[in-house]
């Protein structure tokens, strides 16, 4: 993850990540946005970070690194509109249902007042071998597909992350996720 978000989400989107700025990170997990752009070199990003994650956890470590956390689902946001200048989801829509997951967009889109990120894998793949607790396996599941034709309806514009490759070998793919591919849809409200 760490990857994904200093190769392409910083560059591409420092200009929402300044000081000043009011940034959410939905589906935070352990802290990954905060970590990156907190430790960007000769850059000067310092928003204020809020996560917001459904695991208690992780919200735990994202303390460490983010401004202030949020114990809240991704579908149901618990902020006035227009209350950030930047959402970003990474990683995300895909652990939620196909409703739960377009009420999530709604959601992010409302509480922006700026820009809204939303990554997801562009094709569908089971997760069987996820360790951890049952809860944890069962919020790590992928849920649900999401395509660039989705995110274009709505008017975000959508750049492949990384190259498909099918020819990687799954035990391959899961120790470098890195080489699969990903959809990165951005849209300025």
């Amino acid at each position: 993850m760490a990857y994904l978000y200093s190769r392409f989400i910083v560059p591409i989107f420092e200009g929402f990540l300044c000081s000043g700025k009011l940034v959410l990170d939905v589906g935070c997990g352990k802290g990954g946005l905060g970590a990156i752009v907190k430790t960007v070199p000769e850059k000067d990003l310092n928003p204020s970070i809020i996560g917001l994650d459904l695991e208690l956890g992780m919200l735990k470590r994202a303390k460490l690194l983010y401004d202030d956390v949020v114990l809240a689902s991704a579908d149901y946001l618990p902020f006035r509109d227009k209350a950030f200048d930047a959402v970003f989801s990474i990683e995300v829509i895909e652990h939620l249902n196909e409703r739960q997951g377009h009420k999530h967009v709604i959601e992010i889109e409302h509480v922006s007042k700026g820009l809204v990120v939303i990554t997801t894998p562009s094709h569908f793949f089971p997760q069987d071998k996820i360790q951890g607790s049952s809860r944890t396996r069962e919020l790590m599941r992928h849920k649900s597909y999401w395509s660039a034709k989705y995110f274009k309806k709505r008017g975000y514009v959508v750049q492949g992350l990384y190259p498909v490759r099918e020819w990687i070998p799954p035990l391959l793919a899961r120790k470098f996720p890195y080489l699969s591919c990903s959809i990165l849809a951005y849209r300025v409200i």
